[in-house]
């Protein structure tokens, strides 16, 4: 009763060609992995503006209060340059397109964007944009979103109209 055994596993060769196929086919496709990812975050915060855009609109309108969107590093104060960072929704009581200490907050949004930079220009001296609460249009607010990805061709412009409404185009920054 000599049955011979068959060793089951892989040789050590079969293992180390299987590793370096692997290795082929991850370096072969994480450059459109990574291309994916950054048109699936331009997608995204595209429509997310849109969203936050419209929601705003509609609070101001229906809650009769002026609701101020800016960019914000901490969810607590307005900074210029911090779209990228993160979005804040305010009652903006003192009309003065600055947030105090006394007014709610009801949003901030953390962005971390990874492939791209989001900025708002405003027509006029406007850093920040404020529906008003007898129309919830953004009166003197109007302007554009630029979000200027790494790959020119994920590059978006969000414009926001004087009527309150915003559309997506392709953009070059």
């Amino acid at each position: 009763m000599n049955a011979k055994h068959m060793p089951s596993g892989f040789t050590l060769i079969e293992l180390m060609i299987t590793i370096l196929i692997l290795t082929i086919m991850i370096a072969i496709t994480a450059p459109y992995f990574s291309s994916m990812l950054a048109r699936m975050e331009s997608k995204k915060i595209s429509t997310s503006l849109q969203a936050i855009l419209r929601d705003s609109r509609h609070h101001a309108f229906t809650q009769q209060k002026r609701i101020a969107i800016c960019g914000s590093h901490d969810g607590i104060t307005c900074d210029a340059e911090a779209w990228s960072t993160g979005l804040l929704i305010f009652h903006d009581a003192t009309a003065n397109r600055v947030r105090e200490a006394h007014e709610d907050i009801y949003q901030f949004i953390r962005l971390n964007l990874k492939y791209g930079d989001l900025d708002w220009k405003g027509f006029g001296v406007s850093k920040n944009i404020v529906f008003q609460p007898d129309t919830g249009l953004p009166r003197g607010s109007n302007g554009s979103f630029y979000y200027c990805a790494n790959q020119t061709e994920n590059t978006r412009r969000i414009v926001v109209s004087p009527m309150g409404h915003s559309r997506i185009e392709s953009h070059e920054c």
